[in-house]
């Protein structure tokens, strides 16, 4: 079995990019004038420039520039997020766009990797080490205009040689460690500004894996060292202080794929719904949707070797 011997299904729901430089939503597309570095959401980035914009496609189209200065890609957070110059967190609302200073010791080649959905905890994440920044208090323009943004980041204690890679929605933190080891956990934090006491990562599961991916919907998707692309089973536990996260019930159940797929990334794209950037053996490359409740899947566009969709 190759993806080519899938079936056809409609265009994928989310914006990706064509040939470097000509990014696509549905039967729509704008061509830039520069090749695009990442695609999140309506945002695109360009890292040789430190440029980040956003595509209008509501009305006349249009490619609204949001920062030049732009060490990383940016996140949509529910607020477009990004980090400048390494030093700085910037948030872009419809205002002006506010940077906020990183601590001391925080981070050469930082980026914004998501937030807590049930709190205002975004997280940053780095090569050496990773931080909480509680977005609703520790801001200049915030609730109670804070003079002081640093006092509301803290670095997470407990990661050990684990590298933040993600978030996922019951504010779970991804976790990758060496040897295809994953996990994904939770934060306790006093909140209290200034303080010093430690901001603790706490693991909840840990697996063998290529790479894993939490869904929006609550599915936990592996690519198995074997090559095989599988939904574990998961069901949503919870503790005496509030947190939840998906522990794991022992089942694995594979998708109707080929084995030994090269998958790039994995987006939700609906309920139940994501989608797959894989490459099989022959090099056929191509967005894929996969239904996470019948696990059948089908191709929602091919992909050609330039092109990019977000990660």
């Amino acid at each position: 079995m190759s993806l080519a011997d899938l079936p056809f299904g409609k265009a994928p729901a989310v914006a990706y990019v064509v040939a470097g430089s000509s990014v696509v939503h549905g039967d729509r597309s704008i061509d830039l004038e520069w090749e695009v570095t990442a695609v999140e959401g309506d945002l695109v980035y360009d890292a040789a420039e430190g440029s980040i914009y956003w595509i209008s496609w509501v009305g006349p189209r249009g490619i609204i520039p949001l920062t030049g200065d732009a060490s990383s890609a940016p996140v949509d957070v529910g607020v477009p997020m990004w980090i400048e110059d390494d030093r700085r967190i910037v948030y872009a609302a419809n205002k002006p766009s506010l940077p906020q200073p990183l601590p001391d010791g925080c981070c050469d080649g930082a980026r914004v990797v998501g937030h807590s959905s049930d709190s205002y905890w975004v997280h940053v994440s780095s090569e050496e080490g990773a931080w909480l920044w509680d977005f609703a208090m520790g801001r200049t323009d915030g609730p109670v205009g804070r003079s002081d943004a640093s006092e509301y980041i803290w670095r997470i204690d407990g990661l050990g040689s684990g590298l933040l890679v993600d978030t996922g929605p019951l504010s779970e933190l991804v976790v990758e460690y060496p040897g295809d080891e994953w996990a994904w956990g939770n934060v306790e934090a006093s909140g209290v500004p200034g303080s010093s006491d430690p901001v603790d990562y706490i693991e909840r599961e840990r697996l063998t894996a290529r790479r894993v991916w939490l869904t929006n919907w609550g599915e936990v998707l592996a690519l198995e060292p074997t090559g095989r692309l599988v939904v574990l089973g998961s069901e949503v536990a919870r503790d005496r202080d509030g947190h939840r996260w998906r522990r794991l019930t022992g089942s694995r159940t594979a998708l109707a794929l080929p084995l030994d797929l090269a998958v790039t990334g994995v987006v939700t794209e609906g309920p139940h719904t994501v989608l797959i950037d894989a490459t099989d053996g022959g090099g056929y490359r191509a967005w894929v949707r996969c239904r996470l409740r019948s696990y059948r899947c089908e191709i929602a566009t091919e992909l050609g070797p330039d092109d990019m969709t977000p990660d």
